[in-house]
């Protein structure tokens, strides 16, 4: 900065202000006119090097978090994505900002990875991994309902059997759980396909991962909070007393994750 720039103090106020809030960050980059208005030379202010340093500074706000996301964050590091990830994060509209209880930071943090990942190999593996901790976070932190709360007069309703979250994949969350707590990873070993899992809470039960084919995980969110079997056949444009369907429901029942009430 040369002698007759402004004052080293305004630099400074403007720089803390940049990096505690964000939004102006995301503001400055977009319209550095915003910048002259303050008194600075847009050219006298390295932007790029300040998202960066938002974008640690944003990691670092996330500490709480990474007890939520350990393998997350972990695959972060390995992957050399941290500060890529948290530069743009900082950057982005779905930052909520300080003050926002954890949950709701791992809330906002991987909603921004489903759309931040795009189809970049690596960046994929990690939305798997932010998927698979981010519905076992929410699970954790959720009352399962009680098994007496539906209408005892409805009409053979089906139920899920607890809290059920159903989530797609590109490698199996526990094989990538499993490599991730090697000393030494080996990532490129992980299988790449297409997986679909079902994560249930049932009251008095531990939370259980099961992998289902996607006609299961489509069926599982028909039924969601409970539905009639003749509501979910018009749905289904089937028959309430169709073979397949009901011996499908059977087979959901029996394995615990669907419950009927007369």
């Amino acid at each position: 900065m040369n002698g007759s720039g402004p004052h080293a103090a305004l630099v400074h106020s403007v720089i803390a202000a940049g990096l505690a809030d964000p939004t102006r960050l995301r503001s400055w980059s977009a319209d550095t006119s915003a910048l002259a208005n303050l008194g600075i030379d847009p050219t006298t202010m390295d932007l790029e090097a300040l998202s960066k340093f938002a974008g640690l500074a944003e990691k670092v706000r996330h500490n709480r978090t990474r007890a939520m996301l350990p393998m997350t964050f972990r695959l972060l590091h390995l992957l050399g994505l941290d500060i890529d990830l948290f530069r743009a994060y900082a950057l982005s509209a779905r930052n909520p900002g300080r003050g926002a209880a954890p949950l709701d930071r791992v809330d906002a943090l991987a909603g921004f990875v489903e759309d931040w990942s795009g189809d970049d190999t690596d960046r994929i593996l990690l939305r798997d991994m932010v998927r698979h901790e981010h519905a076992l976070a929410h699970l954790q932190r959720m009352v399962s309902p009680a098994d007496d709360h539906l209408d005892p007069t409805a009409d053979l309703e089906l139920t899920p059997n607890g809290i059920l979250l159903v989530r797609e994949f590109s490698t199996d969350p526990q094989q990538l759980v499993e490599a991730l707590r090697q000393q030494h990873p080996q990532l490129t070993q992980l299988g790449r396909g297409s997986w679909t899992f079902v994560y249930q809470r049932a009251a008095g039960h531990p939370i259980r991962l099961l992998g289902i084919d996607p006609e299961v995980a489509d069926l599982l969110l028909l039924v969601g909070d409970g539905l009639s079997m003749t509501l979910l056949a018009e749905q289904l444009r089937s028959k309430a007393d169709d073979p397949a369907l009901v011996m499908a429901l059977t087979q959901l029942v029996n394995a615990g994750l669907l419950t009927r009430r007369r």
